[in-house]
C-alpha cells in the first residue's frame, strides 16, 4: 500500500489525494493484470490506521478530523473499496475500530477505547486544543500515537497510556511511523532519523542518509531501512537475504531509478516502487516466490544518469547530498530547495533539475542545515547556529565540488528558503565559470502579519507562523534584526563577473527584490511575475538561463554588460 502518487499518469488527482493498493493473492493467482490493483482517490491525505479483521476492511485518517472506513471485496478479483462512512476522529474512532475486530482485547476494552477517542485528540485547527495528534497505530494489542504540542512544535509519543517527549520538533519528523519487536522495544521513525525508547525516554538514532524505516506489512516490527538507491534489511534468514539482493539487483540494472517506496515482510515477500528521472514509475513485487514487474506510462529510455547518496560534509559538520551525474557532464549545478523542513529526495523529479539533466549538467541535491533527511543535527542546527550554519553547509558543498566536479562551471540554484545558502555558495565560486539562479529567494525575515495573505489562510495560521519559525529556524521579533544581517552577510564574497538571475511574484511579500544583498545591485537579471510565491515560474527567465548556459558551454565569455544591470532601489525595505 502506496500513500503517494507513484503512478502519477494515471490520473489528474493531487499526489496527496491518493492511496494504491496491491491486492497480493489477486497478483499470485492472475499475475500483474487489472483489477490486482486498485487507486483509491478523492483522500487528503490518506494515512493507513488499521485493516479489519480478514483483511475486509481498511480504515485510513483521510485527515486531522476523519476516518474513512474502507470495505475490501472478499473475491480476488477485482477490489472493490467503497466508502462505508467518514467519521470524526475525536469523536467516534472507538465505533470505527470496534467495528474491526471483536475477539481483540483492546477492541472489546471499554477503558482502552475511551482512551483510543481521547488519543485522537481534536483538529490542528482549534485554537483551544493544546495538542494535535499526527500518527495512530491500533494492532489489537498497543495503542500508539504521536502528537505535538501546539505551542512549541514539541513532539510526543503516547504508547498504552504513558507519554514522552521526542528530542525533535514535529516538523522534522516526516513521515513518521511506529514499530515495535520483542521485550516492548518502540521505535519511531523518519527520514534519515530514527528514535528508540529505552524505558520511558526517547533517543535518536544512526539511520543512513535520506533513508526511511521498513517496517513489516504483516507484524509491524523494524525489518531495517530504504533509501533511493539502497535496501538494508537487518531480520535473519535467507528469505529476507534473497529479498534485500532482488532489490539491489534491480537497481544496479536501473542506474537511473530510484527506490520510491518499499513494502515488506519477514517472509520476503516485498512490493516496491520506481521513479525513474523523467517521474514515470515502476511496479515490482515478489509474493510466494513468483516476480512481478509493471511498468507505468514510461516516457523515454532509461536515464544513463547514476544516483548517488554522499556524505559531502565532516564528522564535525554533516552534510548529506544527493547526486544526480550524467556520464560527461559539462558542469554542475548545486540545488538548494527551498524550506526549511524539506526533504532533497522529494526534489528529484523536479522541472528545474530535468532541465539541467538535460542539458547534460549534474545536479547536486543539497541536505543543508534546517531540512530532512541528513539526521537529528543537520535538521536543528540552523535554529542554534543561526544563517552562519548556511554559509558552513556552503562551505562543505564547494569542498566537494572541487574535489569531485574541477574546473567544471558552477550555477548555485536557490529557492524560496535555499536561497541563502545558494548566495553563500556563488561566494565561494570566485573566478569560476557559472552564477546564481534564484527563485523567490528568501532573504530577509519579517513578522508573519506582513507577510501571510490573508486570502490564502486557513484558521491560526498567524499564531502558529511564529511559533514554527522559533522551532525550526530560531528566528523571532527580538532576534529578527541580527537574523537578517546574517542572511544579508552569506553574499559578502560575490563575484560580479558571475552573473544572477533572479524570479520574484509580484503578490508575493515573503521575498521583494530590494530584500537582494548590496553585492547583487549589478550584473543580476530580475523579473517579476504576477503570481504568489509557491507558483512562480518565467518562460522568459528559464530562456534567458538556457541561452546563457548555452554560452558557457561554447565557452564563450559572457560581458558583464550582456546581463541588463540592475540598480539597488533608494528606499531598502
Amino acid at each position: 500500500m502506496f500513500s503517494r502518487a507513484e503512478f502519477r499518469g494515471t490520473s489528474l488527482v493531487l499526489d496527496s489525494q491518493r492511496i494504491v493498493v496491491a491486492n497480493a493473492p489477486c497478483i499470485i493467482e492472475r499475475g500483474m493484470v487489472d483489477g490486482c490493483m486498485t487507486t483509491i482517490e478523492g483522500l487528503r491525505p490518506p494515512r493507513p490506521v488499521s485493516w479489519g479483521v480478514g483483511d475486509k476492511s481498511l480504515t485510513i485518517a483521510e485527515n486531522l478530523e476523519n476516518l474513512v472506513e474502507l470495505r475490501v471485496a472478499s473475491s480476488a478479483n477485482p477490489l472493490w473499496m467503497p466508502f462505508v462512512r467518514r467519521v470524526p476522529v475525536g469523536k467516534s474512532l472507538g465505533a470505527v475500530l470496534s467495528s474491526f475486530d471483536s475477539a481483540t482485547p483492546l477492541l472489546r476494552d471499554p477503558a482502552l477505547l475511551e482512551a483510543a477517542r481521547r488519543a485522537a485528540g481534536r483538529t490542528i485547527w482549534d485554537k483551544a486544543t493544546p495538542e494535535t495528534t499526527i500518527q495512530l497505530l491500533i494492532d489489537g494489542k498497543h495503542l500508539a500515537s504521536i502528537r505535538h504540542d501546539n505551542l512549541t512544535l514539541g513532539g510526543a509519543a503516547r504508547i498504552d497510556g504513558e507519554t514522552a517527549p521526542l528530542p525533535i520538533p514535529i516538523s522534522f519528523l516526516k513521515f513518521g511511523a511506529f514499530s515495535h519487536g520483542p521485550g516492548g522495544t518502540w521505535r519511531v521513525s523518519g527520514v534519515g532519523v530514527q528514535f528508540v525508547r529505552h524505558g520511558k525516554a526517547w533517543h535518536a538514532v544512526d539511520m543512513p542518509l535520506f533513508s526511511r524505516a521498513l517496517i513489516s506489512s504483516r507484524s509491524g516490527q523494524l525489518l531495517g531501512s530504504y533509501a533511493l538507491r539502497d535496501v538494508r534489511l537487518s531480520v535473519d534468514g535467507g528469505k529476507s537475504r534473497r529479498a534485500q539482493s532482488a532489490i539491489l539487483q534491480l537497481l544496479r540494472e536501473r542506474p537511473g531509478a530510484m527506490l520510491w517506496r518499499l513494502s515488506a515482510d519477514e517472509r520476503g515477500n516485498y512490493a516496491l516502487v520506481l521513479k525513474n528521472l523523467d517521474g514515470s514509475p515502476s511496479f515490482h513485487a515478489s509474493v510466494g516466490g513468483r516476480a512481478f514487474r509493471h511498468e507505468c506510462n514510461p516516457r523515454g529510455p532509461i536515464s544513463p544518469t547514476a544516483i548517488r547518496i554522499v556524505q559531502a560534509g565532516s564528522p564535525q559538520w554533516p552534510l548529506g547530498l544527493i547526486e544526480l551525474s550524467p556520464p560527461k557532464p559539462k558542469g554542475v549545478v548545486a540545488f538548494f530547495r527551498g524550506g526549511p523542513t524539506g526533504d532533497p529526495a522529494d526534489m528529484t523529479d523536479d522541472n528545474s533539475i530535468r532541465k539541467y539533466l538535460a542539458r547534460g549538467w549534474a545536479v547536486l541535491l543539497a541536505g543543508y542545515s534546517g531540512t530532512v533527511g541528513s539526521g537529528v543535527e543537520v535538521s536543528t542546527r540552523l535554529k542554534a547556529k543561526g544563517p552562519d550554519a548556511l554559509r558552513r553547509d556552503a562551505e562543505a558543498v564547494a569542498r566537494y565540488i572541487d574535489a569531485a566536479y574541477p574546473h567544471l562551471p558552477v550555477i548555485a540554484h536557490g529557492e524560496s528558503f535555499g536561497g541563502g545558502p545558494a548566495i553563500a555558495l556563488d561566494g565561494l565560486m570566485r573566478g569560476r565559470a557559472g552564477g546564481l539562479v534564484g527563485t523567490v529567494p528568501y532573504l530577509k525575515s519579517r513578522p508573519a502579519a506582513e507577510w501571510l495573505q490573508t486570502e490564502e489562510l486557513f484558521a491560526g495560521d498567524l499564531d502558529r507562523q511564529p511559533i514554527f519559525e522559533r522551532a525550526t529556524i530560531g528566528v523571532s521579533d527580538e532576534n529578527r534584526a541580527a537574523f537578517n544581517a546574517g542572511l544579508s552577510g552569506l553574499a559578502s564574497g560575490r563575484d560580479a563577473r558571475r552573473p544572477a538571475f533572479f524570479l520574484f511574484a509580484s503578490f508575493d511579500r515573503t521575498s521583494r527584490p530590494g530584500d537582494l544583498p548590496r553585492p547583487y545591485c549589478a550584473n543580476s537579471r530580475i523579473v517579476t511575475v504576477n503570481a504568489p510565491h509557491r507558483f512562480a515560474d518565467s518562460e522568459d527567465l528559464r530562456g534567458q538561463v538556457d541561452r546563457w548556459m548555452a554560452s558557457i558551454e561554447r565557452g564563450e565569455a559572457l560581458p558583464a554588460s550582456s546581463i541588463d544591470a540592475w540598480s539597488c532601489p533608494a528606499d531598502r525595505n
